[in-house]
This record gives structure tokens, sequence and C-alpha cells, in this order.
């Protein structure tokens, strides 16, 4: 076999009639014509409607066009090579999609003074009327759409804001009612920042959680929602230094990169609705994302020079110093958990047990029981960085301020005198003491991940502890007063056994719904705990509790008998009922029996309830 040339051809009868499918919507042609007035130095485009023939008149004050024939050619945009990069040379063929225009009429005044109309047959081939007008005066150029029946009615308004971009003319437009409306460029946000750099000037907004990012790249005015921009910058802030902020600068955030050509950036043609994703946006991704953190860390690194080691975002813009303009921090989260950790505050973040809130719910099969909890952040530089999620919340409920941070080293944790008693008390161990790193102690730990061998106990010891919620450094008295006097146990224990196995004596149902019966789980708590680690106390809390009952059937005694001796004197002063005028006395005699057997009674229950550890 010999070899052979082959070269490349183009079927132009079948080509030409497909091009306008090239720019797949009504909006896109405006955006073509809009872009041609700004090329013509136009500083002022005028569309009008006329319902009634059904067109549309985009008419400019540029130079209008020298060469019309150049409307026919496809590569051929006729512009100065100062005015545009990479023109699309479509010409009529841009603007005559058969769904939406039958025909367009082309009209330029001033210099050169033609009108020329295109119809789908000119493209297919057909000859086209070029006639040549006197000079009136005006100069520019007037675009005639002569619009098909399901194109006559859109939202023109809005299509002209959506497509005239952010070019630097005044656009009016008259839908034939007499009334002209100024079409301003779309802008759903105002930048909190502007850096102007040698890729071109870059608008961010911080983020704002009832809105959609918008990632725009501007390209001769034009705004483009580019994904290849986008995941440029990705790729760009995972190389960074600082990833996470960059990440959230970019990813989680508003930005408009309005274009420099020079930096050799270019959009695909010929529609240019995206980038091209080559190695010169990679490199002007590079750039941009340095320039960004690197302006973002400088900015708060001077805003919070003067900040207090320990603050919450709320404090921004009211307690702490800081320039209106840059307020918004308050309420940016997303950036302020990876900004504010470089600047030398750690985030402090744990969910509260204190404000633990139950609640019904129901997800279609049936109510059961839920709950929710508070969650509390601020930035502290004096926090301690803790790997362990018990640690960090233990010592955050006891006010040391701790940091989570998967990657750092907990500091070492001593327990010594554990009690450990799983199978009696599953929610609560006793210890003598513990302490976290050097010499810090703790009245209580949460500790559901502590590790099996500790500094000081036997493993003997520490085989019996089975990941019991809290362990509580101190007597079974102490615990029982902590128990009902700080909300903070009940609700860490029913959390941790609501994730578990909820005991169903912890939970009632009041009105059909329902609720969380903290009494019943102080009580259960207390119970396992005597039993588990003092016996001698249990005793004495049965007495207490046994007595409790014998003096509320005294108390209902001594109450019923105070009406029934008031109607017996009534009758006897009333029939003169000699044998009852004798039993009186002995009646209020027992009365006052009864009445001091309570009172010694009383006096020994509040002994027995401080022996039990009962709160008043």
């Amino acid at each position: 076999m010999t070899d052979t040339e082959l070269f490349a051809t183009v079927d132009v009868e079948r080509l030409l009639p497909e091009i306008p499918r090239f720019f797949p919507s009504f909006e896109s042609i405006l955006g073509e014509i809009l872009q041609n007035a700004h090329r013509s130095g136009a500083t002022e485009v005028r569309v009008l409607r006329d319902a009634q023939a059904s067109t549309l008149t985009i008419r400019d004050n540029g130079t209008g066009l020298d060469k019309p024939e150049r409307l026919l050619r496809v590569g051929d945009a006729g512009w100065d090579a100062s005015l545009v990069i990479d023109p699309a040379g479509m010409g009529a063929f841009a603007t005559l999609r058969p769904e939406f225009v039958q025909q367009v009429v082309y009209e330029s005044r001033g210099i050169w003074n033609w009108r020329l109309t295109v119809t789908p047959e000119v493209l297919a081939g057909a000859p086209a009327l070029l006639s040549a007008l006197s000079s009136n005066g005006a100069s520019g150029l007037a675009v005639t759409l002569h619009l098909t029946p399901q194109t006559a009615d859109v939202p023109f308004s809005y299509l002209l804001r959506q497509a005239r971009g952010f070019y630097p003319f005044r656009l009016t437009f008259e839908n034939g009612d007499g009334q002209a409306e100024t079409i301003s460029p779309h802008e759903d946000w105002e930048p909190d920042i502007t850096l102007q750099l040698p890729q071109g000037s870059l608008q961010w907004h911080h983020h704002e959680w009832r809105s959609v990012h918008r990632h725009q790249a501007v390209w001769e005015y034009r705004p483009i929602e580019s994904e290849a921009v986008a995941k440029a910058l990705a790729t760009a802030a995972r190389m960074h230094a600082c990833p996470q902020l960059a990440h959230a600068l970019t990813q989680d955030s508003h930005y408009r990169w309005f274009i420099d050509p020079a930096c050799g950036v270019r959009p695909k043609l010929p529609d240019r609705n995206e980038i091209l994703d080559d190695p010169a946006l990679h490199q002007a991704a590079r750039h941009i994302v340095d320039a960004l953190v690197a302006h973002v860390l400088g900015q708060w690194r001077e805003i919070s020079c003067v900040w207090p080691d320990r603050f919450r975002l709320a404090d921004i813009g009211r307690a702490l110093p800081t320039p209106d303009t840059s307020s918004w921090m308050a309420y940016e989260e997303r950036l302020a958990r990876h900004l504010f950790p470089l600047l030398g505050w750690k985030r402090v973040e744990y969910l509260d047990p204190a404000s633990t809130s139950w609640y019904a719910r129901d997800d279609g099969d049936g109510r059961y029981l839920d709950r929710d909890r508070e969650l509390l952040i601020r930035y502290d530089r004096t926090a301690l960085a803790v790997a362990s999620e018990a640690l960090n919340l233990s010592l955050n409920l006891q006010g040391t301020p701790a940091s989570l941070d998967p990657e750092a080293t907990d500091p070492p944790l001593a327990i010594r005198g554990l009690r450990a008693d799983p199978d009696r008390s599953p929610f609560v161990a006793l210890a003598g003491e513990i302490r976290v790193g050097q010499g810090m102690q703790l009245p209580w730990l949460l500790a559901p991940d502590l590790p099996k061998h500790l500094d000081g106990i036997p493993p003997a010891q520490a085989d019996l502890y089975r990941g019991q919620p809290v362990i509580f450094a101190g007597s079974v008295q102490a615990f029982l007063r902590a128990l009902y006097e700080d909300p903070t146990f009940v609700n860490m224990i029913a959390l941790e056994a609501f994730s578990e196995d909820f005991p169903a004596s912890w939970e009632r149902w009041q009105d059909g719904e329902p609720e969380f019966d903290e009494n019943a789980a102080r009580a259960t708590i207390a119970l396992q705990v005597t039993e588990a680690y003092s016996p001698n106390l249990l005793s004495v809390r049965r007495r207490y509790f046994s007595l409790g009952q014998v003096t509320r059937l005294m108390d209902e005694a001594v109450w019923a008998a105070d009406p029934v001796v008031g109607c017996l004197t009534f009758h006897a002063s009333k029939h003169k009922d000699i044998p009852m005028w004798l039993l009186l006395p002995l009646l209020r005699l027992a009365q006052r029996g009864l009445y001091l057997f309570r009172r010694l009674l009383n006096a020994y229950l509040t002994h027995l309830a401080r022996r039990a550890s009962v709160p008043s």
C-alpha cells in the first residue's frame, strides 16, 4: 500500500445552516448583539419592542459597520485587534436562530449608510438584499429581529439584564408603552474585597447561607458561570500552604473575575460560554489564590491585633473594634474556622449538655423522643489542644478552654482509686482523683473513649471499666449532691443512654406526647450509684424514703382529723351532748400528740436526708 495525502474539507452547504445552533438561547443572541455594540465604541444602546410588528430593535450610537458583507462571512469579525481578543466572527449566523428569529435587518448610520436583510435562505446560499441609505445625521448600528411567535412574548427586560453583562454603556428598554427602563448590570451581591491583579480585577463577597455561591468569570464584560475556572481555583486551593482557608475563600464564597487577556486566559469559541481549561488558566488561578489568601490574612491580622485572647464571632463589629466594611465576619463561620487559627486563636466548639431540650418527633412511624443541644463556639488563644472529644467536652464544661484537634496529642491522664461496677452502675464510675496534664485536677470526666491502661490504675480495675459515660472524683454523697444540683450530669448521662439503650422509665407520656422525665432519671442513677458503691448509704436512703412515705400518710391523717374535730365540737356545743364533751379533750390530746410526733419525725428525716445526701 502506497502513502497517500488527505486534505481537510468543510461541507459548507450543511455547516452554514447549523452555525446558529452554536448560540442556544435568545439570551445568547442578545449577548452577541450587545457585545458588538461595545466593540463599535457605543456609549448608549436602546432596545425597542414593537409588539404589533413582532420585532425587537437594538440600536447603538457606535461607529456603524463599514463592510456589510462581513456579516455573511464566518470568521471575519472585522473589529480592530486593539478592541477585541478572539472574536467569534459569526456575524448574522449568531443571530438568525430559526427557533427565535425569522429574519434580521441590519441598518448602519454615520460614515457608512446601508441596510441589509438576512433570512435563513441567505445563510443557505441565496443572495441578500443590500440597500444604500442617505445620511440622516445619526451614527451607529441598528439590528432589528423579526421574532417567531414563540419568542414574541418572552420576558425581554429580564433577558436583557442577563445579557448586558458589565458593558460600560447605558442600556435602555422601551416596551412599546412609551416608558423607558434603564437596564443596569445584573449584580446580586456587592464585593467585600476588590483586588487589582495582573490577571485582572477580582471581586470577592463572603458566603451567605441563603444564597447559592456565584462563581463568575467575566470575559469582555460578559459573565460566565465557568466550571473550568471553579475547578482551576479548587486545584490551586488544594495546593496552597493554607488549603482549608483557600478552599473557603474560593469555593464557599462569591467571586467575580474580570479576566485580563494579557494573562493568556481565553474563552471557548464560538459562543464564549466557558473558559478554556489550559495551563494559562491554572497559572492564573494559582496567582489569584495566593493573592486572595495573602490579602485576607494581612487584613484580619491588622484588624485583630488589639483583640482579647477570647472572643465570639458575634462580638465582631460590636464589642470588638472592626471596620464597618468587615463586620460581615460575625456571620462567616465557614471562613472564621480556618482563618483565626492561622492568626493565633484556637477554635473552641462543643455541644452543651446543660442546654439539652427534649421534644417529640414523628418521621411517619409514630411519635418518639428526640433531643437537641446548643452548639457553643468561641475562639481562644489559651485553649488546650486535645484529640479526645470526651476530654474536650469535659474540660470546656469545667471552665478550662479546650480545642478539638484530631492531630493533637492528648495530655497525660491519671485516674487514681477507680471504682467501676458496670453491672449495677452502668452510667457512673467513681474515682479518688482525676488529673490531666501537669497537675490539673478535674471533679469529673466524660470518658466513653477512655484508654484502658492509665497511670495509677491496676489492670484488674481497668478491666472493670467498660465505658461508663461519667467518672466522678469523690464520694457517693458528693456525686448525689452534684446530680441534683447540676443539670449537666443528668443530661450527659441521658444523652449517652439515648444513643445506646434509653430506659423506658425515663420517658413519660403527656397528652399523647413523649417527654423526658428528669426526676425519674435522677432517681434511677442515684439508686444505681449507691447500690454499687455504698450499700450502707443505700440502706439509709431506703429508710429515708420509707419514712418519707409514712410522713406523707401522717400528713394526710392530720389533714383529715382537723375537720372531724371541728364538726364534733360544733355538734357537742349545739346539742349539749355530755358524752361528746368528755370525748373531745381526748381527741384534741391525740391530735396534739400527732402534731408532736410529726415534728419529731421531720427532725429525724432532716437528719437522714443529710446522711442520705438527699437534696432539700
